[in-house]
């Protein structure tokens, strides 16, 4: 065991040895250690993916800039960042119409228990050399630059697509971090631990120094090879993008299918139906058509594997799922959280988008219900504005309860919108 120290304390070969074979068993895909200053950096790489465009649905994302820029504030005393990476690589993809698409991420296990699994128990490892380290455990949790720190890797780069990509696994990862109090980095390089079983031990770790003003990772010497760019002349990422989210200028995240059917809300601007195709929760399409995801050596973790069959995903199955079913289906699903509304909101569209009257009759069926539970709320709403003397009283917005009845009411009112049009569409009514 070694005593915990604000300096680096003399790490053996094979201390970095056992780290590669925790790691291998945790089927973690990639580490690398990374100072909690170089978050300095951070702040040019958000604004370049997001800019100030930011929609309403996504503004926590524009929350809390200054935990973003200093992590200890999210661990007390952070002086080095583990970050780390799993695979879910699945190029299956539907071209049914008439099943509903689903990313390839959400497929599995919800990748938040996953990764928060594995960096406790990387942590708990990680304790059993210094037992006074204290270190937390980030999964989308905590505001946080991810990408910025993932990037950093010898092994990793950010492509045209924006996403993050590993040299050997593709951009088909997560992303997870382990803050420690504890300064791992020593002389304050970027340390990459090699995790590829065939690498030999004079291979096992690079160094990156960062630039000091920019806070950016420099690629001194062979650290980084340029074959992890993204080649001058492919753009087909952008091309394949079905709405042009993803395009040389700038990155339109309301136009991107995946925020469009996990994040947003509301109506579904009617021109961009058609070119959500089937894709019922999120998009793979810039993904898919990287050749860098075609010639991947890594492979996909076992918990991310394929839990739905291709007849659940019928469009006539989805449809005809309640509330209730919805939620015992997706359980243990990232899927889960977009809940039951926008899930229908989403079918709904993949429907119209076939252009069949089969459905006509699961629309009808589907609005009939939403209407009767848009009945209901607008009943409770009703019942909780009349005060005991027969008259009104004032609905209170500070009412949790009915804050989240209107919330409902919405939601509910907003899959009416969409099963509206898209019985007109198929009935040929417009």
């Amino acid at each position: 065991m070694h005593a915990l120290s604000d300096e680096l304390p003399e790490l053996s070969a094979d201390f970095w040895l056992k780290l590669k074979q925790k790691c291998n068993e945790l089927q973690i895909i990639s580490l690398h250690i990374i100072p909690t200053g170089y978050a300095i950096g951070g702040k040019k790489s958000f604004d370049e993916k997001f800019g100030t465009d930011i929609p309403a649905d996504l503004e926590y994302l524009s929350r809390n800039r200054e935990v973003r820029d200093n992590p200890s504030l999210i661990l007390e005393g952070a002086k080095s960042v583990i970050s780390i990476s799993l695979s879910y690589r699945n190029l299956d993809s539907t071209d049914n119409p008439h099943c509903g698409c689903i990313s390839a991420y959400a497929r599995g296990r919800d990748y938040h228990k996953v990764l928060k699994q594995r960096l406790e128990r990387l942590g708990e490892w990680l304790r059993d050399y210094f037992p006074d380290i204290r270190y937390r455990a980030i999964t989308d949790s905590a505001p946080f630059y991810e990408q910025h720190f993932a990037a950093a890797s010898s092994f990793m780069v950010k492509g045209r697509n924006n996403l993050i990509r590993h040299r050997d696994a593709g951009s088909m990862i997560f992303l997870g971090e382990l803050l420690v109090d504890m300064n791992l980095n020593g002389d304050g390089r970027i340390i990459t631990l090699n995790l590829n079983p065939e690498s030999s031990a004079a291979d096992l770790l690079t160094f990156t120094g960062i630039n000091p003003v920019t806070g950016e990772a420099e690629e001194a010497g062979n650290v980084r090879s340029s074959a992890l760019a993204c080649p001058d002349k492919c753009h087909r990422c952008l091309d394949a993008c079905p709405t042009g989210a993803l395009n040389p200028q700038k990155f339109i995240v309301s136009k991107c299918i995946s925020y469009l059917t996990i994040e947003y809300g509301g109506y579904i601007p009617d021109d961009l139906w058609a070119k959500i195709g089937n894709r019922i929760y999120g998009c793979d399409t810039c993904q898919l058509t990287c050749p860098f995801n075609r010639k991947v050596s890594v492979a996909a973790d076992r918990e991310f594997a394929d839990r739905f069959d291709k007849d659940f995903l019928k469009l006539t199955e989805l449809l005809s799922l309640t509330p209730e079913k919805f939620r015992e289906s997706f359980a243990g699903t990232p899927i889960l959280r977009i809940g039951f509304c926008k899930m229908m909101r989403n079918c709904v569209i993949a429907a119209a988008n076939t252009g069949s009257k089969i459905y006509l009759p699961y629309l009808i069926i589907l609005r009939n219900s939403v209407m009767k539970k848009l009945n209901l709320l607008r009943s409770q709403i009703a019942l909780s504005a009349e005060s005991p003397d027969g008259g009104s009283q004032d609905l209170s917005a500070d009412s949790a309860e009915n804050s989240r009845t209107l919330r409902e009411i919405r939601e509910y009112e907003m899959v009416i919108q969409h099963i509206t049009r898209a019985v007109k569409l198929l009935s040929g009514s417009f």
